[in-house]
């Protein structure tokens, strides 16, 4: 190839590269040598190849040599690729790898410039051409790098050591310049074109014609023809037009026909024919072709194919050769023939007459046979000369025989036909030619010449009948007609069918009959068998569609009767309900938020309830209702309810939408009213225009929704008799009261006739016209039966029209207004709206059917088995290139480098520091982080336990660490070491100190100097010296009343031992938050408190109790300590004798009072040698004893040491480190705080099951985890410790970490996540992170994502789950924990699930086939969920204002401003919108000053006119029931007025700047607040009986989602219409109103712009707001205010957490992991026992560590398994049907199948069918073609259901 034109030395092979690569070629199985074969060199292609040929092994050479060859397809070198198929051509046909039998095209690379593929495109889209992928060597090798792309030649610029090279190019590109017919110069400087030198590196692309191309392909051929075997590269060839075509050609023609071979898998084709006898005509002195190829293949001439002057050439060189050689033919003898060369001569003769004579009427070129009258030039010429000439009718009878000669032996070597090569046999014209012979059969009398070839036909179409093959009857890519559709002509022209009335046609067919011969009667009888089975199978595996044609039956008179029996089939259907546009409206938001896998309770559940719906339903002409489910989402529903007869509702059909959330049952599903006339309607108090539905099984009135009893049937039925009844206006709360009334009927009279009128026009006519999806047929028939029902009760609407009415409450105004004054206007409305609807109905044009015997055969088109399996393979592909493509992702620079950073003053009433450490604040408290502001602590050692403890001490703050560290150390475990050679201790203090700059670092090297000299209340000793120097520190830190612990790691084995000091005080034993409960009632005399809801009291707490209100008759309740003796029940204490005190009336509250403990401790000296153990740590104390002394021998270098510390004492296992200096940082943070309690007094941890031979981590496991490859989900708090314990470790530096975080790095990370800094912030934290470990570790492989984990993004991440080995979770959130469990247990993946919560944390780890998984057990809910109307008036507690506060601010500056801009927009609007919009524009702000009025506005109505609304509905002395509305726990509100207090003053501060913020309207630098507030006034109040009204009838139906548009769901005073043109009038210049919604001109400048609430920066006014708005709120209540330090963390949901748990919980998370890889890829015995959960607790403390929970077993029919059990089926042609399926599966289990689904996909269940033929046809449906297939998938899971539930992976 390339070579051969520039010279060998491009290509020099030398003899030490072949040894070398033999020498670094070393594989004893398939696979190893599977992964050394991506050839990056030629010369590794020839060094692997002479390693193959030196195996021994003969099965493992040839298998080698075969997956070369395979490689050698795309990644070929000529001479390499001829010896190696000369090697593998001895072996059968079936063995050639299926790419050289198949490969056909290639792509041209993107990377060629376009402007070189614009110049000669042509030149490289050649389709057959051999490609040779050279390596892409990198500079400073010695070769240049060489691709050849067909025949362009792309190459980057080398230099050489050797010889300069040269090479004439026609097309050079190179350096953006385009040259031609140049000399390229290959020197050593670099590449010199037209003389000029380039020495910069740059492509180089070169095109140079060459037929090296096609010499390669022929002596391929030659080689192939010598074995004796054929190639589909042969075809090919034939089909092409080369240089060398003439050898070619005939190479193929050898090959094909004069070999007698068993290989023959094609028939000629045409094309190739007519290319050969193009060719001899061409070449008329070689006859060889024309001889050897024309007249052995007469029976493929088409002489229309030719021109007039071809066709004379052909017939006289036929004649030669026939008088050549003496041919035995029958000829018409005219005349003896003349020579050759007087013939020709005589040709060219005639040919100049006929010239001349073409004006005399000659026929012209190009016409064809059909003339009669036309004699062709060489007939003429015969006919002169009078010679002997072959007639051409004679010379086809001939051919005719000898076609069939061919053919029988084509045929029998097809007897054997392979369907492996279906493919193949698709490309061939093999099914053309068993077309045309079955054709030929009902036109034939006899066949005898042809019963062998259709006796193998025959074979051939019965082994057709495979499933691989099956879609060869059906398509229609051979012709106009497919094989099924000859067949089926042929059949029916055969059969023997005579007519009664036709008699002249029935002797025809009786004389055609007798004139068959008997081999003909046997064959067409054959055909017919052989088509009858055909049927069956076809519409079996659904290739053909079989039906009976339908009569009109005769119409039943009573459409009453008919009703049920025409509409139970249509009850219950599938349809495309997510598609369709009103759901996904609707519901599309609710939707995303569901697992692509469904619960399982879920699923079940509906299929339960459905599987009895359909007998339950209503299905009556009086009332009915009918459901769709989605084909692919059982999930998701529409509901068609027909309203009942009697009522307004009578007959319309009202469209509900549905789903089934992934809580169901446990919450009710979402509901919906698509049918509202487009927003227009609202047809009931509890069916609003919006779509809600308010219904107590819904939870939208009340909640009765009860998990275990409601079910869909109870909703659709209350929807239809509780909603849509005939009492419309008293549905409405408060209005009951009327019914029975005149008024009140009035009322209701008129809100009917509104939704009577809505209801025949939105419900009636619109479904007629335009039925929704799904419901078609149900709209036709069902109105269609309903016609003569709905004519009666709507003319009885109109009778009914006269009645006395009121249009004033009925709540549509827009459609009511015109009746309000003249009520006779109804009726005609009504009038014309009947008129409408009966022209609707009589368009309905249905007929009752019944089915003929009448068959009617039509294809189906689709994919066929062979097509799903190319599929599958293109699948595999992409799925490894997108993986390849993954693994790719470019890591952005970062700057991870380490700088000086200045110290700041450690002021905790700073408001950056507080935000810093929000999240540690918001487990200390303000006041023990206060004290470690004020600390000072000395820690000796840097080693990995000793920087651990530094580095969480550093995030958790204090004022001055001080660090001893003067010894030459290993540096095992110390991640700020990067430099091995430079001093650990000045490494480490500059990475210290940009961990928090307020913390003062220093360093000494003199420890007893230090302690005695300077202010420390903590020395921790992280490296122990001897003995005799902590007996030396003991006794000084006893002196100065310094706390003391000691720490150290050795080994496998870490010690914490702790003295504080002889007494040592704990204010806050165990952290828990203080308890505050709600007084019921208090019973003086028992001595017991009842308290409303429940509590979590438990004896000996104190409690004290305030707001009691009591007679003055004894001693105060109020701020009186209670100590509580006994806990009843969860809902009453007993406290003691309560007598003293004065009568209890009524309210009261009570909380918890934290108590001190006082411990005391042994010194030092005694526990460091007899440890004293903390009884919250189970240990085998004897044990630890007896490692405490070893331990102490190796630190005092005592050399009876045992065995194991001598081997293992120095090395460190880094994860074990972190997890020790996590409990240590906080033990000294309890010393400094007196929070939590302390360890009493020695812990010890042990990781002896990482020992191997006495190695803490051994060779092959070390190599494991090398090449390991782990997906960690999560780069915050706890992903930062993992990757740092990674990079210690060596994890994934021969695998990958594949890490993914969406979010980016805020203030209040900083105080935990230690791997950012304050220059990262807004960065994302997976790519921050992996620099930061990259610079730990440089030889990690680590790929950063942005991708939340969910199903979104599912279509990414499947490939992801299944390339790694394990999953380590980092997550914050229980819905993403449960999601990445169901994934591992769907790709059956271990997962270590970790997590924390201020000093609590836990690790779990979950092994497939082994242990539970996350979600086998969830906590209990915890509902936070505030009662509305406690929210909106009734607050108990500050918590209720700070919700009150954050659901304002929301509202206010979010969707409120959200829905104007929508509107403005003129995208997704309401009316609501439109109402709000036109408010907006009638009041815009134009000035800051009209924001603050906005803000005073705000400020009466929320704390001044709002309270006056509430107290006047409800007055202080208010009873209801015989008692005090305003009695515990509702508080009644006090009206204050604005005096410009503080808190006043921020609410309308905060408003102001917030406003005009959202509005873009300039803010003054410098505002006098008080002075605008003097020149502006708030509105006046003014009373609305209405908001009263409302206010009540919220309280009396405590409805929370029923009022939560209380401010949008007043009545629509105006159209949609009315409301746009009202909105444009204010902004006519930017918008075009053509049309009905407007178009906008111009960017508006106006448009306000939403505020989402940002808790991290102080400056912006968001926290503010939020704490003004719920001080002033809890000043109204009588409730304790909240300063801005809870209101940030509250508001802002900041999560509490410490630095300290996080590193604790990831050091155990990577010691889990590393035994589970362990178990994974060395020793899968190892016992479940050996590895721990986790549950641990710093402030008690507290850590649990215990086996993980086994995974539950269930039995079917003696058979085990357990959620992770899959039952993994092979697709195979004993199960191709769903029948078959069911069928085998209830024989391996040995119970009924009842279920089969897909996720959320119902594949089969009794549900689904109305008919026996239609579960019949599902039942015999192939059932891949029931699967839902994904392109990163390789099989469908599924669910199927027995009694139980298992899971089956099904490979298609």
């Amino acid at each position: 190839m390339f070579y051969e034109d520039y010279g060998q030395d491009i290509y020099i092979y030398e003899e030490q590269k072949l040894q070398e690569s033999k020498e670094n070629t070393e594989f004893t199985t398939r696979e190893e040598f599977l992964k050394l074969t991506s050839f990056e060199k030629i010369w590794q292609q020839k060094g692997f190849y002479q390693y193959i040929k030196s195996l021994k092994n003969d099965y493992l050479q040839n298998i080698c040599i075969k997956d070369l060859a395979n490689s050698l397809v795309e990644d070929c070198d000529e001479q390499l690729a001829i010896q190696v198929f000369d090697d593998i051509l001895d072996t059968p046909i079936n063995d050639i790898p299926l790419q050289l039998l198949s490969k056909s095209s290639y792509v041209v690379p993107p990377e060629i410039p376009e402007k070189l593929l614009l110049e000669f495109s042509h030149l490289v889209n050649n389709k057959y051409a051999w490609v040779d992928k050279g390596d892409q060597m990198q500079y400073g090798l010695e070769k240049p790098c060489i691709l050849i792309y067909t025949n362009v030649i792309i190459g980057m610029q080398k230099t050489f050591n050797k010889t300069d090279l040269k090479c004439q190019a026609n097309l050079v590109y190179f350096n953006n310049q385009l040259y031609e017919d140049q000399t390229i110069y290959f020197e050593q400087k670099g590449i010199r074109i037209m003389g000029q030198q380039f020495s910069k590196l740059e492509k180089l692309y070169v095109y140079q014609q060459s037929q090296n191309i096609d010499n390669t392909k022929t002596k391929l051929c030659q080689k192939l023809q010598k074995k004796g075997l054929i190639h589909s590269l042969l075809i090919q060839l034939g089909q092409e037009k080369f240089e060398n075509k003439q050898s070619v050609n005939m190479l193929i023609y050898e090959c094909l026909l004069f070999e007698n071979q068993e290989w023959c898998q094609k028939i000629i084709s045409q094309d190739w024919l007519n290319n050969l006898i193009t060719l001899s005509l061409q070449e008329p002195k070689d006859t060889s072709v024309f001889h050897q190829v024309v007249y052995d293949n007469l029976q493929y001439l088409n002489l229309n194919y030719y021109t007039e002057q071809q066709t004379d050439q052909l017939l006289l060189r036929l004649h030669q050769y026939y008088e050549a050689n003496s041919l035995d033919l029958k000829q018409k003898k005219v005349e003896k023939q003349q020579p050759l060369k007087q013939v020709e001569e005589t040709s060219k003769v005639t040919t100049t007459q006929n010239n001349n004579n073409k004006q005399k009427g000659s026929k012209p070129k190009g016409i064809g046979y059909g003339d009669i009258n036309y004699t062709s030039t060489y007939q003429q010429q015969q006919k002169k000369k009078e010679v002997f000439v072959l007639d051409c009718d004679i010379i086809y009878q001939q051919a005719e025989g000898f076609r069939w000669k061919i053919l029988i032996e084509i045929f029998k070597k097809l007897r054997n036909l392979n369907l492996e090569y279906i493919h193949m046999i698709e490309d061939s014209c093999l099914i053309p030619v068993i077309k045309s012979i079955i054709s030929s059969l009902s036109k034939s009398q006899t066949i005898s010449d042809k019963f062998e070839v259709i006796q193998i036909i025959f074979e051939l179409l019965n082994k057709f009948l495979a499933e691989e093959a099956m879609h060869l009857f059906t398509c229609k890519d051979y012709g106009d007609f497919s094989m099924f559709e000859t067949i089926q002509k042929v059949n029916n022209e055969s059969v023997f069918i005579q007519s009664k009335d036709d008699q002249e046609q029935n002797q025809k067919i009786i004389k055609k009959v007798q004139n068959q011969d008997k081999q003909l009667d046997e064959v067409l009888k054959e055909l017919q068998d052989f088509f009858n089975k055909l049927i069956i199978i076809l519409k079996n595996n659904k290739y053909i569609d079989v039906k009976y044609e339908e009569t009109e039956s005769q119409q039943i008179q009573d459409p009453a009767y008919l009703y049920p029996m025409i509409m139970k089939p249509l009850v219950l259907r599938t349809s495309e309900v997510i598609k369709q546009p009103g759901w996904k409206k609707q519901l599309d938001e609710a939707y995303s938020h569901l697992s692509s896998t469904p619960p399982n309770k879920k699923m079940n559940r509906i299929i339960k309830e459905l599987s009895d719906i359909g007998e339950n339903l209503p299905l009556q002409i009086t009332n009915s209702i009918f459901i769709r489910y989605d084909k692919d989402r059982m999930d998701a529903m529409q509901a068609m309810i027909f309203g009942s007869s009697g009522t307004p509702y009578a007959h319309g059909a009202f469209l509900y939408n549905f789903l089934f959330c992934d809580d169901y049952p446990s919450r009710p599903p979402k509901c919906l009213l698509e049918t509202t006339g487009h927003g227009k309607v609202r047809f009931n108090p509890n069916l609003y225009n919006c779509g809600k539905v308010c219904l107590s099984l819904l939870g939208t009135w009340g909640d009765n929704w009860k998990p275990n009893e409601s079910t869909i049937l109870q909703i659709l039925i209350s929807i239809q008799a509780m909603v849509m009844s005939e009492y419309v206006y008293f549905n409405e709360p408060g209005w009951e009261s009327s019914m029975g009334t005149v008024d009140g009927e009035k009322n209701n009279r008129g809100y009917c006739n509104i939704v009577k009128l809505a209801n025949i026009r939105y419900a009636m006519i619109e479904q007629l016209q335009k039925p929704p999806v799904g419901f078609e047929e149900v709209i036709q028939k069902s109105f269609y039966l309903r016609k003569d029902a709905i004519i009666k009760e709507v003319q009885q609407w109109i009778d009914e029209a006269d009645l006395p009415v009121n249009y004033h409450c009925t709540q549509n105004h827009n459609i009511s207004s015109p009746f309000q004054q003249q009520p006779s206007k109804f009726k005609s409305i009504l009038t014309a709206e009947f008129e409408a609807l009966k022209k609707e109905l009589e368009k309905l044009k249905v007929c009752i059917t019944h089915q003929s015997d009448k068959k009617v055969l039509s294809i189906i088109q689709r994919q066929s088995y062979t097509q799903i399996q190319q599929q599958k393979k293109l699948q595999i592909e992409k799925k490894r290139e997108e993986m390849n493509e993954f693994l790719k992702s470019q890591l952005p620079e970062i700057d991870v480098s380490e700088s000086n950073v200045s110290n700041k003053q450690f002021d905790i009433q700073n408001a950056e520091v507080q935000n810093l450490m929000s999240r540690y604040i918001g487990v200390m408290g303000l006041d023990s982080v206060s004290k470690q502001s004020q600390a000072s602590v000395i820690i000796y050692g840097l080693g990995a336990l000793g920087i651990e403890t530094s580095k969480n001490l550093v995030l958790s703050g204090l004022k001055r660490l001080t660090i001893v560290d003067d010894k030459k150390l290993n540096n095992q475990g110390q991640f700020f070491v990067q430099d091995k050679d430079s001093n650990r201790l000045e490494q480490s203090l500059l990475h210290l100190q940009g961990l928090n700059p307020y913390v003062q670092i220093d360093y000494s090297n003199d420890l007893i100097q230090s302690i005695k000299s300077q202010n420390y209340q903590v020395v921790c000793l992280c490296e122990v010296d001897s003995i005799e120097d902590i007996n030396t520190i003991s006794t000084i830190c006893r002196e100065y009343k310094i706390g003391m612990i000691v720490s150290q790691l050795l080994s496998v084995y870490g010690r914490i031992m702790i003295d504080l000091g002889e007494q040592f005080t704990v204010n806050d034993v165990d952290g828990e938050q203080v308890q505050e409960f709600i007084i019921e009632n208090i019973d003086q005399n028992q001595g017991i408190i009842e308290i409303k809801g429940k509590h979590n009291l438990s004896a000996n707490d104190i409690i004290v109790l305030k707001e009691v209100i009591q007679q003055d008759d004894g001693k105060s309740l109020n701020n009186k300590q209670l100590n509580v003796i006994k806990v009843i029940n969860k809902s009453s204490i007993y406290v003691g004798d309560l007598n003293e005190f004065g009568k209890y009336l009524r309210n009261g509250r009570g909380q918890t009072i934290k108590k001190k403990c006082i411990i005391q401790n042994q010194n030092m000296s005694q526990i460091i040698l007899d440890p004293l153990f903390d009884p919250n740590f189970i240990l085998d104390e004897q044990k630890f004893k007896m490692i405490n002394e070893q331990m102490n021998l190796y630190s005092n270098k005592n050399v009876e040491v045992n065995e194991l510390f001598k081997k293992t004492g120095n090395q460190i296992f880094a994860p074990q480190a972190a997890y020790l200096g996590g409990i240590v940082c906080q033990e000294i943070i309890k010393a400094i705080t007196h929070k939590y309690m302390p360890i009493r007094q020695c812990y010890f941890h042990s990781c002896e099951e990482l020992l191997d031979n006495n190695t803490i981590i051994g060779m092959e496991l070390q190599q494991s985890i090398e090449k390991c490859k782990v997906l960690m989900i999560g780069a915050g708090a706890i992903g930062c410790e993992l990757l740092k314990n990674y990079a210690m470790i060596g994890l994934g530096i021969n695998g990958n970490i594949i890490v993914t975080d969406p979010d980016v790095i805020e203030k209040s990370n900083l105080s935990r996540q230690f791997l950012f800094r304050e220059k990262h912030l807004r960065l994302p934290k997976s790519y921050t992170a992996a620099r930061a470990c990259l610079k730990m570790n440089p030889q990690m492989k680590i790929v950063a994502r942005l991708d939340k984990i969910s199903p979104q993004t599912e279509h990414l991440y499947t490939n992801v789950f299944q390339y790694v080995d394990v999953i380590t979770n980092a997550l914050d959130n229980v819905q993403a924990r449960l999601y990445v469990d169901s994934q591992c247990i769907e790709h059956m993946k271990p997962l270590l699930e970790s997590g924390t919560l201020g000093p609590k944390g836990h690790v779990q780890v979950i092994l497939p086939n082994l242990t539970e998984s996350y979600g086998t057990k969830q906590d209990p809910e915890e509902t936070n969920e505030i009662p509305y109307c406690t929210l909106k008036m009734f607050p108990e507690d500050s918590n209720h204002c700070l919700e009150w506060a954050r659901d304002k601010f929301e509202k206010l500056f979010t969707s409120k401003i959200q829905s104007i801009r929508q509107t403005l927009l003129f995208q997704d609007f309401t009316t609501e919108g439109l109402e709000t919009t036109l408010k907006f524009c009638k009041n815009k702000p134009k000035n800051f000053n009209d924001c603050v009025q906005y803000a005073l506005n705000k400020f009466y109505k929320y704390f001044i006119y709002g309270i006056m609304d509430l107290m006047k509905a409800y007055p202080i002395d208010h009873v209801v029931n015989g008692k005090l509305f305003w009695s515990s726990p509702k508080r009644p509100p006090q009206i204050f007025q604005f005096k410009g207090e503080d808190m006043q003053m921020k609410f309308i501060q905060s408003v102001s700047y917030l406003y005009a913020t959202a509005l873009a309207i300039d803010i003054p630098q410098q505002i006098d607040f008080e002075s605008i507030l003097l020149t502006i006034k708030p509105k006046e109040y003014k009373e609305n009986k209405e908001k009263l009204q409302q206010i009540q009838d919220q309280v009396s139906k405590e409805a929370q989602a029923k009022f939560q548009e209380d401010e949008h769901q007043e009545n629509q005073q105006q159209s949609q219409s009315e409301l746009i043109n009202q909105i444009v009038d204010y902004f006519k210049d930017y918008y075009d109103i053509s049309e009905s919604i407007p178009k906008v001109l111009k960017p508006l400048d106006f448009l306000p712009q939403p505020i989402q609430f940002e808790k991290d920066e102080d400056d912006n006014h968001h926290v503010e707001f939020i704490q003004a708005a719920l001080n002033c709120r809890a000043q109204n209540y009588g409730l304790e205010p909240l300063d801005w330090l809870t209101t940030k963390l509250k508001a802002g949901r900041i999560v509490p957490a410490m630095a300290t748990t996080t590193a604790c919980i990831a050091g155990l998370q990577t010691i889990e992991l590393v035994k589970v890889i362990k178990k994974l890829m060395i020793d899968q015995n190892i016992k479940l026992e050996t590895f721990k959960n986790m549950f641990l607790n710093l402030a008690i403390p507290y850590a649990l560590q215990s086996e993980p929970g086994e995974c539950q077993l269930e039995s079917i029919n003696g058979k085990n398994f357990s959620f992770w059990s899959k039952w993994d089926v092979r697709f195979s042609s004993q199960t191709n049907n769903l029948q078959k399926f069911i069928c085998h599966a209830e024989s391996v289990f040995g119970e009924k199948v009842t279920c089969i689904k897909q996720k959320a996909k119902l594949l089969y269940s009794p549900i689904m069918f109305n008919s026996e033929e239609e579960e019949s046809t599902l039942l015999q449906t192939p059932i891949y073609l029931l699967f839902e297939i994904q392109d990163h998938e390789d099989y469908v899971e599924l669910d199927i259901t027995f009694q139980k539930r298992i899971k089956c992976r099904f490979y298609y």
